[in-house]
């Protein structure tokens, strides 16, 4: 999940000799393969004003790329699948050649794992996690990444849980959006006036519901299905 910037700065506040590490990294790179350190007192370089962590620069022996869908190297300012190389990648999926094949190309004459996330480097080096690929919906003909739409609810309720989800959906194909909120100060009405103001309308949710708490996977991250299948079933 991505580290809020406010969640830093309480930390600071309350411990401020600590250390706070940002990691990122999939099982498939033997987890943590990158971060950022925010030493004490320290600035935390942050991600396309989301006010959240840059995931940072690769651990020694590890290297990070951004490619294209046709799988070409992007330069920096580019968003594009983040593609990890180096000593921790994983030998692939057990008894499952295709998909080992499909996830671990060799590309410019090296083994990488592609993550699924969309990512992006920038001019000094660090890298930024932008979403999961599989999390851009097209609405109205306009691709939309619900990350985008997240970062900013997130940006008015503070660092609290939000979250968007692609409903309803039309034969595969997603209708409008739907916006969660968990302990914001700020009523899930005044959210999307907020969000009307600085968003195109198709990227506005048409509704935003406040739960005490938003579902989580076994991965500890926010369960999207689990919200649609609320949707879909509100005695769920």
């Amino acid at each position: 999940e991505p580290l809020p910037a406010s969640s830093v700065l309480a930390w600071q506040a309350a411990a401020p000799n600590s250390v706070v590490d940002n990691l990122y990294g999939p099982t498939e790179a033997t987890v943590d393969c990158v971060g950022q350190r925010v030493e004490p007192a320290g600035k935390p370089v942050l991600t396309n004003e989301r006010q959240v962590l840059a995931i940072g620069s690769a651990h020694p022996g590890t290297e990070l790329a951004i490619f294209s869908q046709d799988r070409r190297m992007l330069p920096a300012g580019e968003r594009g699948e983040i593609g990890i190389a180096g000593l921790q990648l994983s030998a692939g999926y057990l008894n499952a050649p295709e998909l080992t094949a499909s996830r671990f190309p060799v590309l410019e004459g090296k083994r990488w794992y592609l993550t699924g996330d969309i990512g992006m480097r920038d001019d000094s080096g660090m890298f930024h996690h932008l979403g999961r690929i599989d999390n851009q919906i097209k609405i109205q003909g306009y691709r939309v990444e619900l990350e985008d739409i997240e970062a900013q609810m997130r940006s008015i309720v503070g660092g609290t849980s939000v979250a968007a989800v692609a409903w309803p959906m039309k034969d595969g194909v997603a209708v409008g959006l739907v916006g969660f909120v968990s302990g914001g100060a700020v009523p899930a009405s005044r959210v999307r006036q907020i969000l009307r103001q600085g968003l195109p309308a198709y990227m506005v949710p048409a509704r935003i519901y406040e739960l005490e708490t938003l579902p989580l996977n076994s991965s500890g991250k926010i369960d999207r299905r689990a919200l649609v299948l609320r949707l879909e079933d509100p005695q769920r």
